[in-house]
């Protein structure tokens, strides 16, 4: 692979888009959904179309790797954080990322408070939590050297890359049939490629190249391949929305070195999520992990999706899942079915209001009345969720706050349980919602939003009635 620029003293380079003309232009459909193709039957065995004669042409111009006065929509390479252009991994532990970002994602990465931290390691008296090795019928995987308790860090790192999720500024001529729009947009993503990875380090090149490729034989060129494979989204930094491109067409994906040996399991017991102050992904455990247990990720969306919805999602990645839930299917989709309805939205009814202890004391139902309609269901659920293996799912939070409110509302004696649920529920929030990022932002500040519970609520109003009266 050749150098598409030459460093300069911080080592960075600002990427134009492919040279246009008359004869070039955004494609019909200018987002290609490359994860619905890999779905669809054969959809990762595709042959390359042939597209001889079509030679993109790259824009590169030198900058200062301080900058950041870049236009919002101008690509460019940079380096997170920021390091000599001869830096070598002995010299910086934590790592860097090679990035494709646009001027508006790079001020908003740089500014983000507190970047950039160094990366929080795992208590150096106990043995390291993780090691890899084969996992039978899955090739490498994560396993526990020792028991992990349920929300313990298991893994902070740095990605290796980090690209768009969509490449809106590849450009391809206006003849090209669908099959080789989408071939010229494979091809083009992989020279862009090219000239990251080349920036690496060589260890941490050939990191990167031994990773897990399954997309050998769909047109993907290597590396691209890789990004295909093993990329996770980054909860930041999101691009304006765009019409005719899809939500996702807005994120960033960034490829690991060790969360990519990670498996998929549909019950996962860890959790990952982004940290941007540390410019890394946080992997923590979703329960307890006992030693020599295999350490597992979601790779779908909704995780209490149907077994035969979530299996095709995960034919992009080229296997079929075997974990308990799927190999348990029709008993699973039963208590995946139950547990959506334990957890849905409820709102207080006027005759439980009104018998909540503390309004009316002198209503003997009313503690009946909050167990039954309340506790009840969501312990159900609860006990539903643990059986499912599903502790990582937002559900497990809901129900660990509800019962701590209900408990709540319940008057003494019930003190234990109302502690119980609460050190769940905050565990659990450092498990989903720990890292720092915009999303996790936004949760906290629309929480902050949320009024009183309604039966506080009540409680005042009615002592505002007796102080009246």
């Amino acid at each position: 692979m050749k150098r598409g620029f030459l460093n300069t003293s911080k080592g960075r380079a600002s990427m134009s888009a492919p040279t246009t003309s008359s004869s070039t232009a955004k494609p019909p459909t200018p987002f290609i959904d490359l994860s619905s193709e890999s779905q669809k039957a054969g959809g990762l065995k595709r042959e390359t179309v042939n597209i001889d004669g079509y030679e993109p042409e790259f824009g590169f111009k030198e900058l200062d790797g301080t900058r950041t006065d870049h236009d919002d929509l101008e690509w460019i390479i940079s380096r997170q954080p920021s390091t000599e252009p001869d830096a070598t991994v002995s010299q910086y532990p934590d790592g860097w990322a090679e990035c494709l970002i646009t001027g508006r994602a790079k001020r908003a990465i740089v500014s983000f408070p507190g970047f950039p931290e160094a990366l929080p390691h795992s208590d150096p008296t106990r043995p390291k939590p993780y090691e890899l090795r084969e996992s039978p019928g899955k090739g490498m995987g994560m396993f526990a050297t020792r028991d992990i308790e349920y929300g313990e860090l298991i893994l902070a790192e740095r990605p290796l890359l980090v690209v768009p999720a969509a490449f809106t500024m590849i450009t391809v001529p206006l003849h090209f049939t669908e099959a080789q729009r989408h071939q010229a947009v494979l091809n083009q993503t992989e020279q862009m490629l090219e000239k990251i990875v080349d920036r690496m380090p060589e260890e941490t090149k050939q990191a990167y190249q031994q990773l897990y490729n399954c997309h050998k034989e769909d047109g993907s060129g290597p590396l691209f391949g890789i990004v295909r494979t093993n990329g996770l989204a980054l909860s930041d930094y999101y691009e304006p929305s765009s019409p005719g491109l899809p939500e996702n067409a807005r994120y960033y994906t960034g490829v690991c070195n060790t969360l990519s040996r990670i498996n998929h399991s549909c019950c996962p017991n860890s959790n990952r999520d982004w940290d941007s102050p540390t410019f890394s992904f946080f992997l923590r455990s979703a329960r307890s992990i006992k030693k020599d247990e295999e350490i597992t990720i979601c790779y779908n969306g909704d995780i209490l999706d149907p077994t035969a919805s979530r299996q095709r999602q995960l034919a992009s990645y080229g296997f079929r899942c075997s974990c308990q839930r799927c190999l348990n299917s029709t008993v699973s989709d039963k208590r995946a079915k139950k547990i959506k309805e334990y957890t849905r939205p409820q709102l207080p009814t006027a005759h439980s209001m009104m018998l909540i202890p503390g309004v009316m004391p002198t209503m003997p139902t009313a503690l009946g009345d909050v167990k039954g309609e309340k506790i009840d269901p969501a312990l159900k659920g609860l006990e539903l969720i643990e059986a499912e293996g599903l502790q990582s799912t937002w559900r497990y939070g809901e129900l660990l706050k509800r019962l701590a409110e209900e408990y709540g509302n319940m008057g003494p004696g019930y003190e234990d349980e109302v502690k119980k649920y609460k050190d769940l529920h905050r565990t659990y929030q450092l498990v989903n919602m720990g890292a720092r990022n915009a999303d996790t932002k936004k949760q906290k500040e629309d929480e902050a939003k949320i009024p009183p519970n309604a039966i506080d609520v009540i409680k005042q109003m009615m002592a505002g009635m007796n102080m009246a009266s």
